[in-house]
């Protein structure tokens, strides 16, 4: 019989459960009962952790193996040790599935469909338990036991010695088993009698792999040593889990991977090995608005002792100072600021950056990308994501998800093979400062494997927190410093300050802002500036800044291929808007209300007066016709000095909006 099946089979039979068939039972050789008056049989504890060393004499090699039992919380595992491999055996008697594990390879069993088992288990209404020791321990008065003696001592531990003899219809095996446990009143590490070996001789039909009986017969001689015993609680539940980063093919999902929110703003360590970096970030995420923020410095990668650089990391053109990158996938644009000097640069999100481990994008065709949804960016996979079980995080409890999926770069495939956790939700995170949540992303490992090279990634995530980020956050007016890129303007609704401003300034600002976007068909990260005029009685002068959009060569698409407009259009777009009744829904804390735009009430603030709701335009310069003559010159001169008092007489109002344009 091959070694594989027979160290469950006396494993199961000295201490557990038979390795045959799950229904499959031993029965002794002879109804005789035992005449040999001896001590109480011993029992073992219904949980416990073991470790044998199995001598196979015939075949002249040894095996180590480990075995956990634990009845109350329904589980198995059985951890071995040959030559030439390394096996590991973990039950889940819930879903019935057992997952054999060797390197990095794993398959998943049903265990409602297997020949051999070395756990037994019975059938209950919310599916498989293991058997107790009582039903499974093929040791006491129903198999006809004998009492041989105690006066041996093996290992030099005197030992009480039993015998029996089993045999199994269904593979017509039958052998003798010689027990030996060690006598009471000796002093073990346990305080109580442990098992300290067993010796098997047997005679049976040559049995394969597979469970299939062939021709010929053999006899077996084997010594299982127990050399540890320790009967309670199993201190290291990760014995029961698939160890991090196997992926087992088939496994049933039994926890649903927790609601990934579409908004949501954290902090972010990334640790990797391979380049003996650490990196921070700090990721802003809003899927409904389309916009992404990084704020990162550029690292310097180790290759060798003696040496960095810098050159691998895709924004290291940009400088070593801390950077801010806003991606607007409303318009596929990149916006890259230098936190220390201001400056910023414009570009096209990069299609060629999907192999980084959080990177926002996916690539559509060669020319286009779209915004990579919450659960793409944690590397969760429709294809195949599993529950593993628990694991503790940076001390904290978390629940853990695996997930396998291959991503497509553009000329190669990567496969990508990912965990997750959550805190358990019996803790909670805090926040901000009134603000606790459970059930929070506590970060990700990930490895990334092409053909025989591979790297992995460990993220450690911190103040994750769930909820729109402002969208001031995305500021790129940095970007704009000519003033021929943005305009500045201004819009009437009726209503009091005190009634719709004040106090209620937050959700205002956002309603106007989406509003606004909306009507001139621009990204929301292109009106900035937004500022309420408290002086008015009877209505409020909304003030805000159109910005114009980033030009590059081949026209200006968005990321899904539509037209974006420039300053000018955008402009004429919010124009026809207000001229036609714009409406502003604004999500107080009390309920929606609906503002109207005072048709008409549209103006630019550097070319524009207010003459109270009619629009008036004035040109900055002199014209043609105006050179013609004294009088449309002096015109001209009252309506600068009438624009110069206006700006005096706002600028003394604490509340206003804007400032000169140089």
């Amino acid at each position: 019989m091959d070694i594989f099946k027979l160290l469950p089979l006396v494993l199961s039979v000295v201490l557990i459960a038979p390795s045959w068939a799950a229904t499959d039972d031993f029965v002794p050789c002879s109804t005789e009962t035992s005449s040999t008056s001896g001590p109480p049989l011993p029992t073992l504890s219904d949980q416990f952790e073991m470790r044998v060393e199995a001598k196979i004499l015939q075949k002249n090699y040894t095996v180590d193996a480990v075995e956990y039992y634990d009845y109350k919380n329904n589980r198995g595992a059985l951890y071995a040790t040959t030559p030439t491999t390394r096996n590991i055996n973990i039950y889940d008697f819930n879903t019935y599935e057992m997952f054999s594990i060797q390197g990095d390879n794993c398959t998943t069993f049903d265990m409602q469909k297997m020949d051999l088992s070395f756990f037994r288990y019975f059938n209950t209404p919310q599916g498989g338990h293991i058997k107790s020791i009582a039903q499974t321990l093929a040791f006491g008065k129903n198999f006809s036991e004998t009492y041989v003696g105690g006066n041996e001592t093996i290992r030099g531990i005197p030992v009480d010695h039993w015998k029996t003899c089993l045999h199994t219809v269904r593979y017509n095996v039958s052998f003798t088993i010689h027990y030996y446990f060690s006598k009471p009143g000796y002093q073990t590490a346990v305080d109580g009698v442990v098992p300290v070996r067993a010796v098997l001789e047997g005679f049976s039909q040559n049995i394969d792999r597979h469970a299939v009986v062939s021709s010929g017969y053999h006899t077996f001689n084997h010594i299982y040593d127990f050399v540890f015993y320790r009967p309670g609680p199993i201190q290291d539940e990760t014995v029961f889990q698939t160890p991090k980063g196997i992926v087992c093919p088939g496994r049933k999902l039994t926890k649903q991977v927790p609601v990934v929110p579409d908004q949501f703003s954290m902090d972010a360590e990334f640790v990797a090995e391979s380049y003996k970096h650490v990196g921070l970030a700090k990721e802003f995420y809003d899927y409904n608005a389309r916009l992404v923020r990084y704020d990162i410095k550029v690292p310097k990668l180790r290759h060798s002792r003696n040496s960095t650089h810098t050159s691998t990391f895709p924004w290291a053109k940009y400088g070593p100072n801390e950077l801010k990158i806003v991606h607007d996938f409303n318009t596929g644009y990149q916006y890259v600021v230098d936190k220390a000097k201001g400056n910023c640069s414009r570009d096209t999100i990069p299609l060629n950056l999907i192999h980084l481990d959080w990177y926002d994008a996916r690539q559509v065709d060669p020319s286009h990308v779209r915004m990579a949804h919450a659960y793409e960016i944690f590397n969760f996979s429709s294809e195949y994501t599993s529950y593993e079980g628990k694991r503790t995080i940076r001390g904290v409890v978390c629940d853990v998800w695996i997930t396998k999926k291959p991503r497509h770069l553009q000329n190669l495939t990567l496969d990508i093979i990912a965990e997750v956790y959550f805190t358990e939700k019996n803790w909670t995170v805090q926040v901000d400062d009134n603000t606790y949540e459970d059930t929070v992303i506590m970060g990700t490992w990930a490895k990334y494997v092409r053909g025989n090279h591979s790297r992995e990634t460990d993220v450690n995530i911190f103040e994750f927190y769930k909820g729109h980020p402002d969208i001031d956050v995305f500021d790129i007016s940095a970007c704009y410093d000519d003033p021929s890129q943005k305009m500045k303007l201004m819009v009437k609704i009726p209503g009091t300050y005190d009634s719709l401003v004040l106090n209620k300034r937050v959700a205002l600002h956002k309603a106007v802002r989406t509003a606004v976007a909306n009507a001139s068909r621009i990204s929301p990260i292109r009106v900035i500036g937004i500022e309420f005029d408290s002086s008015r009685k009877t209505d409020i002068n909304v003030w805000f800044t159109l910005l114009d959009r980033a030009v590059q060569k081949g026209g200006v698409v968005t990321a899904d291929g539509t037209y974006v407009p420039n300053l000018q259009e955008a402009y004429a777009n919010l124009e026809r808007a207000v001229d036609m009744g714009m409406q502003i829904t604004v999500d107080y804390p009390e309920g929606k209300k609906v503002l109207n735009v005072m048709p008409g009430s549209l103006i630019t603030f550097n070319t524009a007066v207010d003459t109270g709701g009619n629009k008036t335009v004035v040109n900055t310069g002199y014209s043609g016709g105006a050179m013609a003559g004294i009088a449309i010159g002096m015109t001209v001169v009252g309506i600068i000095i009438g624009l110069i008092g206006a700006f005096i007489f706002y600028k003394r109002q604490t509340d206003v909006p804007y400032e000169v344009q140089k």
